[in-house]
């Protein structure tokens, strides 16, 4: 269950599939709401709260947020694109044990706004994450922030386009989630396995430069890659994954949607997560398959990608 607890942000990106929740009036989570959140958590046995947005340090409560999760017994992971203030540096920097893990979202250098990029490289310089022996007893660790990166491949993506990510290694960069940008029209992903080509040759080349891949986000559609592909995939990509099951994302008014890209299926919070996460479970069984009808992988492994507009 994804938690979000602001629609603001202070970037547009192409592919974010928030849509008309960006930047609306809906604005903040109340800390009433984001208590109530806690709670169904705890009732499910879930100890890990997952922070998205917008971008949720731009949230005025964010560090009382995280401060409260913790003293109920929950760590957070936190979904950011780093744009945030000294403030929460110093104080992730301090609390490590609160999080689990920090995800950072990154875009080509050449896509921020002015001095975004600047920004943005300062804040992970300062990110304490190098393992430190403790001075009590040299022989334990002492904690530290546990980060990576991630990053949506477009429909116009290049090999070497991300190389900018192998900078980011002097930070603590060893990890890389990547998912496929889902605002992209179907019919320009069906059987595209060109593009499958390219993202073979994007995984081989960060696997060979030492960065450990998976696959975040939505799943890929099977078909844009031949069998030889998807033997590479299960060898150089950890949690390849072309199925969806679903996020579930508790928005600032506490209306529940199965994932953004079906935001225009509501229900309200206070059914409980359970009777929440049975009722979605049923939308894979009313799809209009469309183009897809002749897929041999659709109803096992494609429905995340193919639900996409569909129910």
């Amino acid at each position: 269950m994804n938690i979000i607890i602001t629609t603001r942000c202070h970037k547009f990106c192409d592919f974010c599939f928030m849509g008309d929740l960006r930047n609306n009036a809906m604005a903040d989570m109340t800390f009433e709401n984001f208590k109530k959140c806690i709670v169904e958590l705890q009732l499910n046995n879930i100890w890990t709260v997952l922070l998205l947005g917008g971008e949720p340090t731009l949230h005025p409560q964010i560090i009382d947020f995280i401060e409260y999760a913790f003293s109920q017994g929950m760590r957070t992971a936190l979904i950011t694109n780093l744009l945030c203030s000294d403030e929460f540096i110093d104080f992730a920097n301090q609390n490590p044990l609160m999080f689990q893990p920090i995800m950072v979202n990154t875009d080509i250098p050449g896509n921020y706004k002015k001095g975004h990029h600047e920004w943005f490289i300062k804040n992970l310089s300062r990110i304490d994450w190098k393992p430190k022996p403790s001075e009590k007893n040299p022989e334990k660790i002492e904690p530290h922030l546990n980060w990576f990166g991630r990053i949506t491949l477009g429909l116009d993506m290049k090999e070497d386009m991300y190389d900018y990510l192998f900078d980011y290694k002097q930070y603590g960069l060893d990890t890389l989630g990547i998912s496929l940008d889902m605002t992209i029209p179907r019919k320009h992903l069906i059987n595209n396995t060109k593009l499958g080509e390219v993202i073979i040759k994007f995984v081989q080349r960060f696997k060979d430069g030492g960065i450990t891949l998976l696959q975040d986000g939505c799943g890929m559609p099977l078909c844009i890659f031949t069998n030889e592909h998807r033997k590479i995939l299960t060898t150089h990509l950890r949690h390849a994954n072309c199925g969806c099951s679903f996020a579930i994302d508790v928005l600032p008014d506490l209306d529940v949607i199965p994932c953004m890209l079906l935001k225009h299926i509501r229900t309200r919070f206070e059914n409980g997560l359970e009777k929440i996460t049975d009722e979605f479970s049923k939308l894979s069984k009313n799809i209009d398959a469309q183009e897809c009808t002749d897929c041999p992988h659709f109803y096992k492994t494609c429905a995340g990608f193919c639900l996409k507009g569909r129910v």
